[in-house]
């Protein structure tokens, strides 16, 4: 073999092990800078409304009037074991 073609093959198979570093086991590649962002689902607005007035009757007392914490409760702002619906929380 030739000195290109054994260049050609070390940088196809260094190639081929970068593919599969960064791929999961469904085939997925696994890179945070291409995963795809999927937008959350924005809910009605009779929804947001109904959800404000839960907050603030069950949660705004120990979270704060915009989530951000107090003495009694976290800071819900960027919580992402939060995402779930007011009634899976309650």
């Amino acid at each position: 073999m030739g000195k290109l073609s054994s260049f050609s093959l070390g940088f196809m198979l260094l190639c081929l092990t970068a593919a599969i570093t960064c791929t999961d086991s469904t085939g997925t590649f696994s890179g945070s800078s291409l995963t795809a962002q999927v937008p959350a689902e924005v809910p009605a607005e009779a929804n947001l409304s109904d959800g404000r007035d839960r907050y603030s009757l069950a949660c705004a007392s120990c979270h704060g009037p915009a989530g951000g914490g107090t003495a009694l409760g976290n800071s819900l702002q960027g919580c992402e074991s939060c995402r779930q619906s007011f009634d899976e929380l309650q």
